[in-house]
């Protein structure tokens, strides 16, 4: 784990290469299947490398510490008399975007019989890991319930998308009046980057940490929306509550089954209405916590006091440190990050 408040030393390997040279930036853990973002200034570097584009990079906020905050692969730099300015994708990069993985699927060729997370380990297994780990599977289980990849077909498409649009349809819907989604996130451990499918705890769930202006925090900001109360769909419309903030419409992939659309506007309007609370805290403590988690946050404030579902964190280091947490509602998705 990360000390908190304590003197930072990071490190930063490019190929296995300890850098030598004093380094600051910081980590976007964006949330909500984005790939995560490094950017790292390297002051007056000694550095002889022709080229860094699509170089392997490590960081690491204490020198001494076995694994990584962050692994990827540089996107792009730029570079003057200062330093290097970095900039890093996470690992899934080359699953996604103009360079990375395409996979074409066909009605003679598919993967109807397979679970999501089959068709990850498959996939990365024969096209990504050959010979190197390039991406960990040793964390990767499906999901429960599973998501099958029946009916699903593409024509050069990034696989990445094929994976997100199919997380994106995962909903465990066992607890009826809290129905709880997944996400592709990856984990760090001391040999590589594990790709993972996640689903969200339930809030009633046994937090993992806990905050307090005299314990960790820092710091809150607070903003209440009005989330989606109405879904319109073929053939009815389902309305949730008797909506005193007004009619505010959300949207649903259809079915041809009216019962069932209804059943998935009930789902949608309730995966919206946790999210309702936006919530923002920097902390000095636990910059281990993974998105996901739930936390909470003991103050006097009745509106923010309780448990809370962490959707993104960002961490800014250097010779000190500081992170800061967006809680419960679901940022919004940046295309590049994700197609």
């Amino acid at each position: 784990m990360i000390q908190e408040n304590t003197y930072q030393l990071p490190k930063l390997y490019i190929d296995d290469k300890a850098i030598d040279a004093d380094i600051t930036g910081n980590v976007s853990y964006k949330g909500n299947n984005q790939l995560n973002n490094a950017r790292i200034f390297i002051h007056n570097p000694d550095m002889q490398f022709d080229s860094l584009f699509n170089k392997s990079i490590k960081l690491f906020i204490n020198s001494d510490d076995s694994i990584p905050v962050f692994r990827g692969f540089i996107k792009s730099y730029t570079a003057d008399k200062k330093g290097i300015n970095i900039n890093a994708l996470d690992v899934r990069t080359v699953l996604t975007g103009e360079e990375g993985a395409k996979v074409s699927i066909t009605d003679k060729n598919n993967f109807d019989g397979s679970t999501l997370g089959q068709f990850i380990h498959k996939f990365i297994t024969n096209n990504i890991n050959v010979g190197e780990t390039v991406i960990g599977l040793n964390s990767l289980n499906d999901a429960n319930p599973k998501i099958l990849m029946k009916g699903v077909r593409a024509k050069n498409i990034p696989v990445y998308k094929i994976m997100t649009d199919a997380v994106s349809k995962g909903i465990d819907d066992s607890n009826i009046e809290e129905p709880l989604t997944f996400f592709i996130d990856v984990v760090e451990d001391g040999l590589n980057s594990n790709i993972v499918i996640v689903k969200e705890k339930s809030i009633d769930s046994l937090p993992s940490y806990s905050f307090s202006f005299t314990d960790g925090l820092q710091d809150v900001r607070f903003n209440r929306r009005n989330p989606a109360n109405t879904v319109f769909y073929e053939g009815g419309s389902f309305e949730f509550g008797n909506r005193p903030t007004g009619k505010i419409n959300t949207s649903i992939t259809e079915v041809d089954d009216r019962a069932k659309n209804r059943a998935l506007a009930l789902q949608q309007v309730l995966i919206e209405q946790q999210q309702k609370n936006e919530i923002v805290i920097d902390i000095s403590k636990c910059y281990d916590i993974g998105l996901g988690s739930i936390i909470h946050i003991d103050v006097e404030d009745d509106d923010i006091r309780g448990a809370h579902r962490v959707q993104s964190k960002n961490l800014t280091f250097g010779k000190s440190m500081s992170c800061q947490l967006q809680l419960n509602r679901k940022p919004v998705v940046a295309s590049r990050y994700i197609n």
